[in-house]
């Protein structure tokens, strides 16, 4: 029975274990990468961070022309007393020995008070332009995500297919290793037996270790792409995933060819509406800096109330009034800023103008890669097809003895070279052709 119970509790916790292992497996095509990584990428989440207090520092700055109110409580007591008690004593006829002598009818030394202030700003022009300035910051802060997920849907492309490039170019590594490996054994097999030299067998073994370094080296370069894109994405770099993408299907889509028609309009761009944003702030500072010489207007009402009732007080229970500040003389310190703040303008506007030529001669830069890309992926396409018909006829007359090992071992290294060229084609191409969605916004 305890042996049963056992073994019931064995199988139990397999099967968790084993459920636990597809849990934790995440599988994604491009698409789902992107909308996982959106919700989850660090830099996203700061960027929606920084909207979230633009958003809270408009609220901020619209309550300072809100109306304000203040109150306080106050306590005090006078050590000695003060000499207003002799001149109020005399005026109602008592020495004024007696104040202090005698319990005094008015109380000169203790006070407790209240005072109550409510205030509203009417006019300030500081006020006005910080609260436009706020809203620019929150519209800033929306271009910021727009150009985060931008960057990000790009990262997430060039890192998804780079792990699918690196993971193909080793299994056709692996194949070619195990390949060699046999046939590295028959031709140990074959001079043992005095069939060929053993500089056949030396050459073929050389071409053995390179294979085997290949694939080594492929391992490490698709464990870290992998890592980078866990991390591009938010996910945890243990965890393990599974990409459902086809790289020929992708490339060999229709919609591939996209973009060499695609419009690039530069105002659209999240880079430069963020250039823009900054020349409107450049302009809220110049109307700030004009600002300082108007007049602030401000009027308030002061309730005060002596909660001790026999406290002599002058001050008056309910009080209003407005009160006008301006400057008057400043030595030209205000009319500095201001052409200061006029020329920083100047200079801005200069920058977006540089930035809209540069924007554009960018796109076309990189609609000029994508065409280089695509010509390039359409060569080394050809060539491995062709590397890898001549490296088949070469192992066959290599069998029948019409060539030596140095023609099959060059044979092999030319399919080798065009297999690493074929995929580094492949990500130049999606390269391309993710930077060129990135600014026509048709990754979004």
């Amino acid at each position: 029975m305890n042996l049963k119970i056992f073994v019931f509790l064995a199988m139990a916790l397999g099967t968790a274990n084993l459920y636990a292992q597809v849990d934790s497996v995440y599988s994604f095509s491009l698409k789902d990468a992107q909308e996982y990584a959106l919700e989850h990428n660090r830099n996203v989440k700061s960027s929606q961070i920084d909207l979230e207090i633009a958003k809270k520092k408009i609220w901020e700055t619209t309550a300072i022309g809100l109306p304000q109110a203040n109150a306080s409580l106050a306590y005090s007591h006078s050590i000695t007393e003060p000499k207003i008690a002799e001149l109020f004593s005399g005026m109602f006829g008592q020495p004024s020995d007696s104040v202090t002598s005698e319990a005094p009818e008015f109380d000169f030394k203790s006070s407790t008070a209240l005072d109550i202030t409510v205030s509203q700003l009417i006019f300030n022009g500081a006020y006005i332009v910080g609260l436009q300035t706020t809203k620019t910051f929150k519209a800033l802060s929306e271009f910021s995500i727009d150009k985060s997920v931008n960057d990000l849907k790009e990262q997430v492309t060039n890192n998804y297919f780079l792990v699918l490039t690196l993971h193909e170019n080793k299994i056709i590594i692996d194949s070619t290793l195990v390949y060699t490996e046999k046939l590295f054994e028959e031709m140990k097999k074959n001079y043992e037996v005095g069939y060929i030299e053993e500089t056949d067998v030396d050459q073929i073994g050389i071409t053995l270790s390179r294979i085997r370094n290949l694939s080594t080296n492929l391992n490490r370069q698709a464990d870290i792409a992998e890592k980078l894109l866990k991390f591009t994405m938010g996910i945890d770099l243990d965890s393990k995933i599974l990409l459902t993408e086809s790289l020929v299907d992708y490339i060999e889509s229709p919609d591939f060819l996209k973009p060499l028609s695609t419009e690039f309009i530069v105002e659209n761009y999240p880079d430069y509406q963020i250039l823009q944003t900054q020349e409107k702030l450049m302009k809220l500072n110049l109307k700030l800096q004009k600002s300082n010489v108007l007049p602030t207007v401000s009027a308030f009402y002061a309730y005060h109330k002596q909660l001790n009732e026999n406290y002599v007080d002058f001050q008056p229970e309910n009080m209003v009034g407005i009160q006008v500040s301006m400057p008057l003389f400043t030595s030209g310190q205000n009319y500095m800023k201001i052409r200061q703040a006029r020329l920083s303008l100047d200079q801005t506007r200069l920058n977006v103008r540089m930035a809209a030529d540069g924007l554009q001669l960018e796109f076309e830069q990189a609609r000029a890669d994508y065409f280089s890309a695509l010509e390039k992926y359409y060569t080394e396409n050809s060539n491995i097809k062709t590397s890898g018909k001549i490296y088949e006829r070469a192992v066959i007359k290599y069998k029948e003895g019409i060539i030596g090992s140095m023609e099959l071992t060059q044979a092999q290294n030319q399919y080798l070279q065009a297999q690493s060229d074929y995929y580094s084609a492949i990500g130049e191409l999606v390269a391309a052709k993710s930077k060129i969605e990135k600014m026509t916004g048709e990754n979004n």
